[in-house]
């Protein structure tokens, strides 16, 4: 993560977008590794994702937003290819 927020802010990316690039990464690689199904951990992965946009969109919160949900689907892509990856690599 640390190597991210460094790359992520030289190219003007917030710290914020990161954190849901990774979480939803491991998130996705991991229900995938467990559950060997891509439909469940892309649900759950975008699910979290998309539970966390509707909480900030809450009265007194920091509002919907789309990037973060962009970040959240870059980040599912990069765990179910991780799973994958680890599935064959293991198994």
């Amino acid at each position: 993560i640390i190597y991210l927020s460094s790359v992520a802010s030289a190219f003007g990316v917030g710290i914020d977008k990161v954190i849901h690039f990774s979480g939803i990464a491991a998130v996705t690689a991991t229900t995938y590794y467990i559950s060997k199904d891509w439909k469940l951990a892309v649900g759950v992965g975008m699910g979290i994702g998309l539970a966390k946009e509707i909480y900030d969109s809450r009265k007194g919160g920091t509002g919907f937003n789309k990037a973060d949900l962009a970040a959240d689907g870059l980040g599912c892509a990069t765990g179910l290819a991780t799973g994958f990856i680890f599935n064959w690599a293991f198994n």
